[in-house]
């Protein structure tokens, strides 16, 4: 009887953690990512951990990359294109030209090519003409990996590589000076082009024609940029009826006296009547000189005007630049301050306090927090969707509060990422990606005023193919919508999907189409957007992208306050409500 009953509290504990399987929410991980293992890359961080885990965390984070014992070489290289390989070249010239003596470490290097959005552009870009053919010769469901995760997976390959490099125990002590040394550093990680293909024939070629070209070239760049310049300002104090160089080049004809002179030193002989006619026109060409100088002088006058009105203006426009800067920079301190002692042991006791994980550590209304999803605000991990949703629940909160104390303040909702699963019918395997407005039809009921028209804007956190999180607004009152996307991707499908969804929202709603289509903007992600530089830190710009636009600031932050956003994270789920 004691065998059986050991075998049947095993069944048991069996059986109850299926259940507790079976409650776990979806969560974006690692494991449910597609095709990873096909990737070209094989780092450390790609190989999952097997160990079963209720939140289990390991993704497409650098983890791996922040290890002390890097080894020297990668197992698989990337392979990257020719035209890549140019861009990347550039990027280092560049860079190597810019600073005093030539040298670079191996850490600036690898630090300048992550942030370098040409590089990723160069290697994300997907070709899908031979797919595209096939789907159309043989009409077949569009089940392909979409272009957008595939074109996202190339550039957290590449952004991955990079890492390595910078993390790699001897980044910060090798010397990089030409080409050939950075090549050399880059071939631990990348897989350069055949050089018998045209483009890698053209770079080789540019390279055997001299060593010492690649600086000379960068610098001759660099002058006819200036030169260029140069000219457009000169063109522009110029601007006048009648021109400095014009009334020079009028007044720069010979002296025929001199000419005369010498005609009789030479021939000994001339007429006088020639001679006359010759001081006659001497004379003219004086009075004319006289003219030509009264309006060089003239056009000096006005030539200096211009170059002061010229410079007024742009110490104005430069002023005013300095002053919205130094502006958004004060409202964005204000939200990225210091916390105070409180403060830090809420942020401690949540991040890295000990419990079960299944425990809820905040709760608002009926959306909860555990433990477990807490622990994802550590550095250097994924944020799961609970932890997205919940701290736009609290961003949420802080706008109703904002517009309670200010009346003339116009309310914003935020949406869950579902909303976008939802309307694209992501993960349907009938008809996913295609748009249909009637899955989120009743949608806007939940909105304040239950009119989405009313708002100032709204807020969706989009889960790209549960790899990667970017953010969408919609600028009602100044017809814009735009994507915020921290690996710079222009999110151009989400940005139709959601015009569409106002324009079939006013039809439903107002019964007539909406007004001032054409007015409206579709804006992809910026330059000035702030970038990530590593593999795991989306989900933290997501919530900032919401947390500084709610509140109309600027987005001054970057990659160095990582680490406080995810405290800010924290301590706003904690309080029930987004810091101010």
């Amino acid at each position: 009887m004691g065998i059986l009953a050991y075998f049947n509290n095993r069944k048991d504990r069996q059986r109850q953690q299926q259940r507790l399987k079976k409650k776990v929410k979806h969560r974006l991980t690692g494991r449910r990512i597609p095709n990873v293992g096909n990737s070209s890359i094989n780092y450390s961080i790609m190989n999952l951990s097997t160990k079963k885990k209720k939140f289990p965390t390991a993704t497409l984070s650098v983890t791996s990359f922040q290890s002390r014992n890097a080894p020297d070489s990668v197992d698989r290289k990337i392979q990257i294109n020719a035209i890549t390989l140019s861009i990347i070249q550039c990027e280092f010239l560049d860079l190597l030209y810019s600073t005093s003596n030539q040298k670079c470490t191996l850490l600036t290097m690898a630090n300048a090519l992550a942030q370098s959005q040409s590089c990723l552009e160069s290697h994300s870009k997907v070709n899908n003409d031979g797919n595209r053919f096939l789907h159309l010769l043989f009409k077949l469901p569009g089940r392909s990996k979409k272009p957008e995760i595939e074109s996202m997976r190339l550039r957290y390959e590449l952004i991955g590589a990079f890492n390595w490099l910078e993390k790699h125990p001897s980044s910060r002590n090798k010397v990089v000076s030409s080409w050939e040394e950075a090549k050399k550093c880059l071939e631990n990680v990348l897989c350069f082009p055949n050089d018998h293909t045209p483009a890698a024939l053209e770079i080789k070629n540019s390279h055997d024609s001299g060593k010492q070209s690649d600086s000379r070239s960068i610098a001759k760049k660099h002058e006819e940029f200036l030169e260029v310049e140069t000219e457009k300002i000169k063109e522009k104090a110029n601007n006048s009826p009648v021109t400095n160089m014009k009334w020079k080049q009028i007044a720069s004809y010979p002296d025929e006296q001199r000419y005369v002179d010498k005609t009789k030193i030479k021939g000994h002989e001339i007429e006088e009547g020639e001679y006359l006619d010759t001081l006659i026109r001497k004379e003219s060409i004086d009075k004319a000189d006289l003219h030509f100088n009264a309006r060089i002088q003239t056009a000096d006058e006005l030539e200096k005007q211009l170059r002061k009105q010229v410079a007024v203006e742009e110490f104005v426009t430069e002023f005013e630049e300095r002053r919205k800067t130094e502006e958004a920079e004060r409202r964005a301190s204000s939200l990225m301050r210091v916390f105070n002692e409180e403060e830090q042991e809420i942020i401690r006791d949540a991040i890295y306090g000990y419990g079960h994980d299944e425990e809820i550590v905040a709760q608002s209304g009926t959306d909860s927090v555990q433990r477990a999803s807490m622990q994802t605000l550590k550095p250097g991990e994924w944020l799961n969707d609970e932890i997205i949703h919940h701290f736009y629940l609290m961003l949420s909160k802080r706008d109703e509060e904002l517009c309670m104390n200010d009346p003339t303040r116009q309310r914003s909702h935020f949406f869950k990422s579902f909303f976008i699963t939802k309307v694209l019918n992501e993960g349907n395997a009938s008809c996913d990606g295609k748009y249909e407005y009637r899955n989120v039809k009743r949608w806007s009921k939940k909105v304040p005023g239950k009119d989405i028209f009313k708002l100032d804007k709204i807020l969706f956190p989009i889960n790209m193919g549960n790899m990667h999180w970017i953010a969408a607004v919609i600028f009602m009152k100044k017809k814009r919508i735009e994507i915020f996307d921290s690996m710079g991707s222009d999110g151009g499908r989400y940005l139709e999907a959601l015009f569409s969804y106002i324009q079939d929202e006013h039809m439903d709603k107002k019964k007539i189409p909406l007004p001032d289509v054409d007015a409206w903007e579709l804006i992809p992600t910026q330059q000035e957007t702030p970038r990530q530089r590593n593999g795991h830190d989306c989900g933290v710009f997501t919530c900032m992208f919401a947390d500084f636009l709610s509140k109309d600031t600027s987005l001054v932050f970057n990659q160095n306050h990582i680490n406080q956003c995810r405290e800010r994270i924290a301590l706003s789920i904690m309080k029930g409500k987004a810091i101010v």
